[in-house]
C-alpha cells in the first residue's frame, strides 16, 4: 500500500500556521460567523473557497460536500433517534506525501489538521481536546494501513459531559462507536449511536474484554474513552457489537425502514437542491464579487430556517406513516409562513446544524461532528391577517395579527437571538 506516510501529528502540529493564503479569507469568515444561524456560514464558506481553486471539479466536489452535509444536518438527529445505525466508505490513494485516506470532500488528513486549528480559535477546550483525539485515532489508522494491517480498528466517541457548554453546542447525550473494515483499497465505516448514561466507567467491562488495562480506581473521561481506540479483532468486534447491541435504539420497522430511505433519496434530496442549494450558490457569489466579503446574516437564517423546515418534514411523513393520516401532504399545501407558524406553535425543536466546519462524520471524514440545537417557541394562534414587523436591532422578521394584542410582542422574538431585544415592542 505504499511507504508510511509523511503526516503531521498532533504532538507537531503548529496550531498557528497559515492556510492557504488565498484561503484564509474564508477560514476568517467561518470565523466571524461562527455560532450564528446554527454555523450556516459553514455551508456558503464550502462553495466559496472552490472559487479559488479555479477549476470545474473543485466547485463540483464542494457542490457534492455541500449537498452532503445538508442531507446530513437535516436527517442525522432522525437517524440516530430512529435507527443508530449509518455508513459510509473513505478511499485509500498512494500520493507524493505518502498513503492518504480520502473522501469525495478531501484528504482527510488535511481537514482535520483545519479542523484542530480552528477548533482552537471557535470551540470550547473540551472540543479541541476531543479534536485532537479524532486526530490521533487518525493517525493509527494510517500507521496500521501502511504497515500492511487489513483487519478492523474501533474508534470511540462518546457524549462529552453534558454541561451548559456542551448543551449550547447541541450534544444530546448519544455516544457513537465507529468500525473500520478494509476491503480492497475502500476503508468502510459503519457508525453506530447509542443514548449514553453518562457514566464513561460504564465502558470497563468492554475495555477488559478488549484487554485494554485501565485501573478500576480511575475515573475514565470521554477522551479517556477516544483515546482507547485501536486495532481489534474478529473477537473484539463481536464483543463491541454486543456492547452496542446491549445500548442501541431503534424504533422503525422493516416496512418503515424501507419507505423512509426512499423518501429520504427521493424527496429530501431534491428538496435540498430545489429549496437550499441556490440560497448556497447565490451568497457564495455575491461574497466573492462583493468589496466588503462580508456574509448577509438573513441568507445564513434562511438556510437554517430551510433546514427546520425539512427536519420537520421527515418527521411529519414518518407520523404520517404511523397514523395512516396525510401529515406531510397537508403540512406541503401550506406557505411557508404558515409552515413556520404551525412548527412555532408545535415548539419543534431543530437539533444538528451545526457542524465542525462543514464536516460531516456520517459522510465525509472522521471529525467531530458538532451541533447546534434552537428552540422556537411558540408564537401564539394562526393569524388571519398577518403584519410583517422587523426588529430594528437584529433585522428578524415576524407576523402579528393586527388588532389582536394575543400576538404583539414586547421583545424581539428571533429564535437566534437579538443583540437588543427590547428594541421591538408592538
Amino acid at each position: 500500500m505504499g511507504e508510511a506516510p509523511a503526516i503531521t501529528t498532533v504532538d507537531n502540529i503548529d496550531i498557528n500556521q497559515q492556510l492557504d493564503p488565498r484561503l484564509e479569507s474564508v477560514r476568517q469568515l467561518k470565523n466571524a460567523f461562527t455560532g450564528i444561524a446554527g454555523n450556516s456560514i459553514n455551508y456558503v464558506a464550502t462553495l466559496l473557497s472552490s472559487y479559488y481553486e479555479s477549476s470545474p471539479e473543485a466547485y463540483t466536489a464542494a457542490l457534492a460536500e455541500t449537498s452532503d452535509n445538508l442531507f446530513s444536518a437535516i436527517t442525522e438527529r432522525f437517524i440516530a433517534r430512529h435507527q443508530g445505525e449509518s455508513n459510509y466508505e473513505l478511499y485509500w490513494r498512494d500520493t507524493d506525501d505518502g498513503l492518504r485516506l480520502q473522501s469525495q470532500f478531501g484528504f482527510i488528513d488535511s481537514l482535520l489538521d483545519e479542523s484542530l486549528i480552528s477548533t482552537q480559535v471557535t470551540s470550547y477546550d473540551f472540543e479541541y481536546a476531543r479534536a485532537i483525539e479524532n486526530k490521533r485515532f487518525y493517525e493509527k489508522l494510517v500507521t496500521a494501513r501502511a504497515s500492511g494491517y487489513q483487519g478492523s480498528l474501533v474508534e470511540f466517541s462518546p457524549s462529552p459531559p453534558l454541561t451548559e457548554q456542551a448543551k449550547e453546542r447541541g450534544y444530546e447525550g448519544n455516544d457513537s462507536i465507529f468500525i473500520y473494515s478494509f476491503n480492497d483499497g475502500v476503508e468502510v465505516v459503519n457508525q453506530y449511536w447509542f443514548p449514553s448514561n453518562g457514566n464513561y466507567n460504564d465502558y470497563q467491562q468492554l475495555l477488559q474484554e478488549l484487554k485494554i488495562e485501565v485501573p478500576q480506581e480511575t475515573n475514565l473521561t470521554d477522551t479517556d474513552i477516544m483515546s482507547f481506540s485501536r486495532e481489534i479483532g474478529s473477537s473484539d468486534h463481536e464483543a463491541i457489537l454486543r456492547f452496542i447491541q446491549e445500548r442501541r435504539r431503534t424504533s422503525l420497522t422493516e416496512s418503515e425502514s424501507r419507505e423512509i430511505a426512499t423518501f429520504l433519496e427521493t424527496d429530501i434530496r431534491r428538496q435540498i437542491q430545489e429549496t437550499i442549494i441556490p440560497s448556497i450558490e447565490a451568497e457564495a457569489a455575491r461574497i466573492f464579487y462583493s468589496a466588503d466579503f462580508n456574509a448577509d446574516e438573513d441568507c445564513l437564517l434562511l438556510i437554517i430556517e430551510e433546514i427546520w423546515r425539512q427536519q420537520y418534514r421527515l418527521d411529519a411523513f414518518l407520523k404520517g406513516i404511523r397514523e395512516q393520516q396525510p401529515t406531510l401532504a397537508s403540512f406541503d399545501l401550506l406557505d411557508k409562513e404558515e409552515q413556520i407558524l404551525r412548527m412555532q406553535q408545535e415548539n419543534y425543536v431543530l437539533k444538528g446544524c451545526g457542524f465542525s466546519y462543514g464536516l460531516s462524520r456520517d459522510k465525509s471524514v472522521g471529525v467531530g461532528f458538532q451541533t447546534q440545537s434552537i428552540t422556537f417557541a411558540p408564537q401564539g394562534q394562526e393569524l388571519l391577517y398577518k403584519d410583517e414587523v422587523i426588529c430594528p436591532s437584529c433585522g428578524y422578521k415576524f407576523k402579528v395579527k393586527n388588532g389582536d394584542p394575543s400576538t404583539y410582542k414586547s421583545s424581539c422574538p428571533n429564535p437566534l437571538g437579538c443583540s437588543d431585544p427590547t428594541a421591538i415592542n408592538c
